[in-house]
């Protein structure tokens, strides 16, 4: 079994085994594209290239929709129906929605990404604008 170098924050990592390769890119400590390299090769080449494209871990699954990123849509929405809970569902969609894009974009370099950023940051506007209009509302009915 050959064993394999691969770049991690600019610094030359290894040798591991492919065992080794396919573990850390099923936990994702190493995104699919993370280029690798061996003794002997004439090139570097990606994780999933050397890897058997027969392997569990390679088979990528359908990319999931953030929940959070919905969630912070659904509160956006309840709180343009429900006025007297905009202040806070606003705050709360805002909050979700903001966590959820930073979710996301963590998420990509994992074997299962998620969708739904676009999403997320639109709700995020829509919660953040119903909080700031309502408490404004509120301080020049004062």
């Amino acid at each position: 079994m050959r064993e394999w170098q691969y770049l991690e924050k600019g610094q030359l990592v290894g040798p591991v085994g492919e065992g080794e390769l396919e573990t850390m890119l099923m936990e994702g400590r190493l995104a699919p594209d993370t280029m690798v390299w061996t003794d002997g090769a004439d090139r570097w080449v990606t994780v999933t290239d050397i890897l058997r494209p027969e392997s569990a871990s390679l088979e990528k699954p359908a990319r999931s929709f953030s929940r959070g990123a919905l969630a912070a849509c659904a509160a956006g929405m309840a709180g343009v129906m429900a006025v007297p809970l905009t202040l806070p569902l606003g705050i709360v969609g805002l909050l979700m929605g903001l966590r959820s894009v930073r979710e996301i974009e963590e998420s990509q370099f994992t074997l299962q990404p998620l969708r739904g950023k676009a999403v997320a940051i639109s709700a995020s506007i829509l919660c953040g604008v119903e909080a700031v209009l309502f408490a404004l509302l509120i301080f020049r009915l004062a």
